[in-house]
């Protein structure tokens, strides 16, 4: 099957585009991409796939200028990615990234995730095409929703919308690529391999075994040819010199009949399969089942998508798509502190919220610090709280509508604060959830590791950014902080990965409701606790009723124990990181 260009239609002329792509992202992300982007173009590529968020450019354009290649025998794809209000906009972060490849002009620029303001930045998007900073404009990971919404006020229809696709995503994209054809939109492919490297042994691999057996290709070629077959733009990527060239060898092969790419679509929408370990742990009788379906349906409606379908309107729109969802703390170990450094870093990272506090007492070098970023008043939202200090102390007006409660909030607090949860819901308060990363710090090697891991697996992610998506997609406002760059970089960089499945929220839920790990200081304590309360007891019984040698010695190690419970206690207290 030849790889021949796919025509694009964005608006102004008819391009061609490289149908298969080797991307900067995944394993390379914030890597030095130079060896790799020479070796792709030495293998036979002529199409390379990166982003601002990938943070390689620098060494992306480095590669081209090494390999000598002309600059129309390249195509360049870039992305915006969408910092918030504090950040670069479309054009400007389109002129830093061409500085940064040593370009004039990239060939396809994407916005790489949907942004809250879709028809302002595409407007923006269509100025940088009118300037000839770009030759075409998409967009990357749009629903039809955000695509029906781009196009209510367009003057340009996206050339390409770039999205997570393989034949276990084929159910769910269903209607994209439905929209897409019919709006001439070509869609880019990326993750193509998910089956093999991510999901084996589904259902997927006989059809696709069938397929290689005869075309005498390997499994990648035929997920490969697949994609392909559906019209789309491949986006790969691999280290292996023989990887790449295994990829472009679909060109010499014959494409897949009908029945073959049939059998491929009917097993990729039975879905991915569960791993052995899932469903050894998979509760078996009708009673677990029942209670396991009651757990979905009282978690379902905490998902941000079903919050926002059943408060159309109100209140609780309004201060969701006002107030950022990820916010810096000024609390927890800068309490105190002079602030002025890590809040400037917090802005300058992409954090337009920032969240202080009477208590904390810097709120004056949080002050100090937002006016040495320059920052406008109205791109950044300053969150801080009333300290109550005594009766007769200055009090808040009691005639003021509460928006918001903000709680402790992750995985293992889920059981304690669900009754929280459902009674905001109920009258329109918004979650803000602080200590969203206690189960790492506090917590680590309990029931939640498990699932999270698996689903930073997925997504190329760290655990701490599952679990901030967690956190999100519970209709939360999360709050966090650190005093490193790169913490929070990553951060928010979960604007830029695609959500947790039902399934993988179910399984945090699940292992956050066994609770967090106990400690051998806390058993130990516990036991002691016990022991000292039935020793009290008896000894107060022998002390009243009895009296003699044993009933004297059991009094005594009764109060020693009672004093290492209360040793334990305060080294438990002290361990615990203060409320914010």
């Amino acid at each position: 099957m030849t790889l021949d260009p796919i025509k694009l239609n964005d608006g102004r002329k008819v391009i061609r585009i490289p149908s298969i792509a080797f991307g900067t992202g995944s394993a390379l992300r914030g890597r030095d991409a130079v060896e790799y982007v020479v070796q792709a173009i030495y293998a036979g590529f002529s199409h390379i796939d990166t982003a601002q968020a990938y943070q390689n450019e620098s060494s992306t354009g480095a590669a081209l200028k090494e390999t000598g290649i002309a600059r129309n025998d390249v195509w360049i794809t870039t992305k915006f990615y969408y910092l918030g209000p504090s950040g670069l906009n479309v054009r400007d972060a389109l002129v830093e990234s061409l500085n940064r490849m040593s370009l004039e002009y990239v060939d396809l620029y994407l916005i790489h995730s949907p942004p809250p303001n879709i028809p302002e930045t595409w407007g923006e998007m269509e100025m940088t095409l009118k300037e000839g900073l770009t030759k075409s404009i998409g967009v990357s990971n749009f629903n039809v929703e955000q695509l029906e919404l781009l196009m209510m006020d367009a003057s340009v229809v996206p050339a390409v919308n770039q999205i997570l696709f393989n034949p276990y995503q084929l159910g769910e994209m269903l209607p994209v690529l439905q929209y897409c054809k019919e709006h001439g939109i070509v869609v880019e492919a990326y993750g193509p391999l998910t089956s093999i490297t991510k999901a084996p042994n589904g259902p997927v691999d006989a059809p696709v075994k069938k397929a290689a057996d005869r075309l005498k290709a390997t499994p990648g070629q035929v997920l490969l040819l697949w994609v392909r077959q559906k019209g789309c733009v491949i986006v790969t990527t691999s280290s292996k010199a023989e990887r790449l060239e295994e990829y472009l060898g679909i060109a010499e092969l014959g494409p897949l009949t009908d029945e073959e790419m049939q059998a491929i679509d009917e097993a990729g929408l039975k879905g991915a399969p569960r791993s052995l370990l899932q469903f050894i742990k998979t509760p078996r009788s009708t009673l677990k089942w029942i209670r396991v379906l009651l757990m979905v349906f009282a978690f379902s409606f905490l998902s941000y998508s079903t919050f926002m379908r059943q408060y159309g309107s109100g209140l609780i729109k309004d201060v969701l798509s006002i107030i950022p969802s990820i916010a810096f703390g000024t609390g927890s170990a800068l309490y105190g502190q002079d602030v002025v450094e890590y809040v400037v870093q917090a802005i300058h990272a992409g954090f337009s919220h920032i969240d202080t506090a009477q208590a904390y007492k810097n709120e004056s070098s949080t002050g100090v610090a937002l006016k040495e970023t320059g920052i406008a008043r109205n791109d950044i939202w300053i969150t801080t709280k009333f300290h109550f200090l005594r009766v007769g102390a200055t009090n808040v007006r009691d005639d003021l509508v509460q928006s918001l409660n903000k709680i402790r909030f992750n995985p293992y607090q889920l059981r304690e604060m669900l009754p929280v949860l459902l009674y905001c819901k109920k009258h329109g308060i918004v979650i803000e959830a602080y200590g969203p990363l206690g189960f790492i710090t506090k917590a680590p090697n309990g029931p939640v590791d498990a699932p999270v891991e698996k689903a930073a697996d997925r997504l190329k992610a760290t655990p701490a950014q599952v679990l901030l998506l967690w956190i999100r997609q519970k209709g939360c406002v999360i709050v966090t902080t650190s005093s490193k760059t790169k913490r929070l970089e990553e951060c928010m960089g979960v604007a830029e990965l695609g959500p947790l499945t039902d399934e993988e929220m179910q399984a945090i839920d699940d292992a956050g409701l066994k609770g967090a790990p106990r400690s051998v200081m806390w058993s130990i304590g516990q036991v002691m606790m016990t022991f000292a309360s039935v020793g009290l007891t008896y000894s107060t019984f022998t002390r009243k009723y009895g009296n003699g040698l044993f009933a004297d010695a059991l009094a005594i190690f009764t109060w020693i124990f009672m004093l290492f419970a209360l040793v334990r206690t305060v080294l438990l207290t002290i361990s615990i990181e203060p409320a914010l």
